[in-house]
């Protein structure tokens, strides 16, 4: 601690840092507006974090160590390169094979770095069950009582069989749960799904609505697991949405399924149960024919602030009528997540350049990103119409939404 102090003191009389990524002395330093994240590498991972307001203190860092995308990194190219090269230069020590399972995952690479270099016999268990080592990198989110020392609880378990892993995890102790566990899609896994694919793992309904899917998405455990879904969906309907996933983004279905829950859409048809992805798009879309999202939606809504500030061509939805009107224009269901717009966990905008499209953000950890970018009737856009959002969210990110003054950021 000491050591970080030392080097961290020369930005204590900060009171705010300027964003960015930085390797230096080996050691990675991520500064945010009001934080500065000091990482040590590998072979002994360690990170401390101070703010404006508070010393340094240990954390686990949720920054993304090996990006597959320059978006995981940042929206701007000139920046997303400098930020790739810190972290080229941060990861080089770590092994290669350890380092290409770190990219597998989504979010928090810290932890699996940290369990790879503290807990021999890690590598083999991810690549035998990805879900399963990514549970125990974060261990004490699944005990009932969270341990003092995680790590050295995973490495006490390494040795021991998978179930028992599992037993320990809150998982049911039985060869199926590991059979269940390796057709979790990997760039699906993280601490949300994994929780609620635990509590499927003991619901003999939603087991066998799972156990003949080739691969098992986030989307297929929301179906799962929410009351009411897993009546409504037959296993034929999730082999084919996992065909269709496999070359799709799990957000324009999720988002389906999503509106397929909202109150009142079954009620001319409350027993209906679908066998393909296709028999319920045609259902949204009959819905929306039938003027079913003024059901659901109150024109009369106040939706908080944008978390992002507007701008001509990008044009926050700030009522329920603007959601309806934008759903009507559309074709699309913006009405019916009327509710994620009011307890402010999603925000959405009307693109009018370079092309027409609807904007959704979504708050994933304190932080707001792109959830869907779609144009009439769901359809795929261009490339410009990503290029424009990115480029403004990426204004944003700097503190600059309009391009001239300072006047908001992403950070929720």
């Amino acid at each position: 601690m000491c050591e970080v102090s030392q080097q961290g003191s020369r930005y204590a009389s900060c009171n705010a840092f300027r964003p960015g990524v930085v390797c230096k002395n080996n050691k990675l330093l991520e500064f945010t507006r009001h934080s500065l994240t000091v990482m040590r590498p590998w072979p002994k991972p360690l990170a401390w974090r101070r703010t404006t307001r508070k010393p340094f203190r240990p954390v686990r860092p949720k920054t993304v160590l090996v990006p597959t995308t320059d978006d995981q990194i940042y929206p701007d190219d000139t920046i997303a390169a400098r930020v790739r090269q810190a972290l080229q230069t941060f990861m080089a020590p770590v092994p290669a094979d350890a380092r290409d399972e770190i990219a597998r995952f989504s979010e928090r690479q810290w932890h699996m770095m940290a369990l790879f270099a503290r807990c021999p016999g890690a590598l083999d268990l991810v690549k035998s069950t990805p879900a399963l080592a990514f549970a125990l990198a974060s261990n004490w989110v699944f005990t009932p009582k969270a341990v003092t020392q995680p790590l050295r609880s995973a490495r006490a378990l390494l040795c021991k069989r998978q179930v028992q892993i599992c037993d320990w995890l809150g998982f049911p102790a039985r060869p199926s749960t590991i059979h269940l566990l390796r057709k979790l899609r990997i760039d699906n896994v993280s601490i949300q799904t994994l929780l609620y694919f635990r509590d499927a793992l003991w619901n003999e309904d939603a087991v066998r609505l799972l156990r003949h899917c080739p691969s098992i998405s986030a989307t297929a455990v929301m179906i799962a697991t929410r009351p009411g879904l897993h009546n409504r969906f037959s296993h034929r309907f999730l082999l084919d949405l996992a065909k269709h996933e496999g070359a799709s983004n799990q957000n324009e279905f999720s988002s389906v399924i999503d509106w397929a829950t909202r109150p009142g859409i079954f009620k001319d048809n409350p027993n209906r149960v679908f066998d393909s992805l296709t028999q319920l798009l045609n259902f949204q879309q009959s819905c929306y024919a039938r003027g079913r999202n003024s059901e659901v939606c109150s024109p009369e809504l106040e939706l908080p602030l944008p978390p992002v500030a507007g701008t001509p061509n990008i044009v926050p939805l700030r009522t329920g009528q603007d959601l309806l009107a934008e759903a009507s224009a559309m074709r699309n269901c913006v009405a019916t997540l009327c509710d994620s717009a009011a307890d402010g966990t999603m925000a959405f905008y009307r693109i009018t350049a370079p092309e027409r499209a609807t904007l959704s953000l979504i708050r994933d950890d304190g932080i707001w990103r792109v959830c869907e970018l779609r144009g009439p009737g769901n359809a795929r856009v261009s490339q410009n119409a990503y290029a424009a959002v990115y480029a403004w969210l990426g204004l944003c990110l700097r503190g600059f939404p309009d391009g001239s003054k300072e006047t908001g950021t992403v950070k929720a």
